[in-house]
């Protein structure tokens, strides 16, 4: 189905495998498919757990959705040009340069 990512689409996912205190191993997914599974080996957890989010996949459909903020201005916005009129602000790229440049050579 995944109709949204388009048929066939692929998706990487992070898989956790850990060995239990029992010496089987638990192979874990976490969102948006939070699946785990325990087997013999960590290769058949792996394994297991691929086909059941395969089977869980194929009975729903993936979309993304895009949420823009209700807020308008960018938060460091208002301290945008507050020192524009400093003499000491503006002399100070031509200070840091003359720094740099005297260090240099």
């Amino acid at each position: 189905m995944c109709d949204a990512l388009g048929y066939g689409a692929a998706m990487t996912m992070t898989v956790l495998v850990e060995k239990t205190a029992h010496g089987r191993f638990r192979a874990m997914t976490s969102q948006p498919i939070a699946l785990a599974v325990e087997a013999d080996s960590a290769a058949n957890a792996v394994s297991q757990l691929k086909e059941e989010i395969e089977d869980r996949l194929s009975k729903c459909e993936v979309a993304e959705l895009e949420i823009r903020s209700p807020r308008q201005d960018h938060p460091w916005l208002r301290f945008a040009g507050i020192w524009k009129e400093n003499p000491e602000f503006a002399a100070h790229p031509k200070r840091s340069a003359a720094t740099i440049y005297r260090a240099a050579g």
